[in-house]
């Protein structure tokens, strides 16, 4: 969208409270967060146009810590506009934005973390939380109630053994109908057996396995072109499934609860709705990089399209964050 530009970088907390947006020389901090957030971090800065109303709501980006009104700039063809850290832990990024008039400048901030982190995952050498600084250009008053696109969202960590989504009261039919009431390791009955693909048949879950331990935000929304600003480049691989389209949303579950059946199937999972229209759904990487093209962070993007599709594809065995 040429109204909307990303960049992404991580840095500590320091760096982020020494960040300022430079206009035609003049410079402006962004808001004092230090009480907000310590430590390493995933860092978004999202530039907005806006025409009407912010194009991302508040939910979408996290936990809101601080905002401000920045002040009026003036803005021609050319003007020149580059954030930078004052403590000189950052490049300098020009942001390349058509602007011409004079615009309100207003900036948001959010930080965003997974629900949970598992042991494999808090041994990393880079950080999971993501702060997201949202700046923004306006001729007119920003309508602060933005009712954005409808999306489902959930940040949550995962081991190699990925996530799958599925429709749980249907497959805990199939597998009780296949194995009676017997305690069961999914992962060895998937790797071993044709329950996996019976379930394909089925028309009910979608997969991924085999991926890079971290913390990943699943997003699914009809709106892609809205939301893919946030999350970068489209990673070379996907996952492609054929899914009923009667079935209207499908229950989130880590890879290793897999290992316990049917004991998971009593924990109430976080639901994800598949918005659109067609019985194929998309399993979509995105990767959000730095200015060497380093990997800042992953998100998946699920959607549903028409078309024709003879058999489910899933998402196996990818390196998401050293591609």
């Amino acid at each position: 969208m040429e109204n909307i530009k990303t960049i992404a970088f991580r840095g500590s907390s320091d760096l982020i409270g020494n960040l300022q947006l430079c206009i035609d020389h003049i410079s402006y901090a962004i808001p004092n967060i230090m009480n907000s957030v310590s430590g390493q971090y995933n860092v978004r800065c999202v530039f907005e146009k806006v025409e009407n109303q912010l194009t991302f709501s508040d939910s979408i980006l996290g936990e809101l810590i601080n905002q401000e009104v920045l002040g009026k700039v003036y803005m021609n063809d050319k003007s020149d506009i580059r954030l930078f850290s004052s403590n000189g832990n950052l490049p300098e990024y020009r942001i390349n934005f058509d602007l011409q008039g004079e615009f309100n400048l207003g900036v948001k901030i959010f930080k965003d973390k997974p629900v949970q982190t598992l042991p494999v995952i808090d041994v990393l050498p880079i950080p999971v939380e993501i702060v997201t600084i949202y700046f923004y250009f306006s001729e007119t008053k920003v309508n602060e109630k933005s009712d954005s696109f409808i999306f489902d969202k959930y940040f949550d960590s995962y081991d190699y053994l990925g996530f799958c989504l599925v429709d749980l009261p249907k497959m805990n039919e199939i597998i009780t109908r296949k194995y009676g009431n017997q305690k069961l390791d999914l992962i060895d009955e998937f790797s071993n057996t044709e329950l996996i693909d019976e379930l394909f048949e089925e028309e009910i879950i979608i997969i991924t396995w085999g991926i890079h331990p971290y913390s990943y935000p699943i997003y699914s929304t009809e709106d892609t072109d809205s939301i893919r600003p946030l999350l970068g480049r489209k990673f070379s691989q996907e996952g492609c499934f054929r899914i009923k389209e009667d079935i209207k949303e499908l229950s989130l579950i880590p890879g290793y609860a897999l290992r316990k059946w049917p004991e998971f199937t009593q924990k109430e999972w976080t639901k994800i709705s598949l918005y659109g229209k067609g019985e194929i759904v998309h399993l979509t990487p995105y990767i959000l990089e730095d200015s060497e093209f380093e990997t800042v962070s992953v998100s998946f993007l699920i959607h549903r399209s028409k078309g024709d599709l003879k058999e489910s594809i899933p998402l196996l065995n990818v390196n998401l964050l050293y591609e």
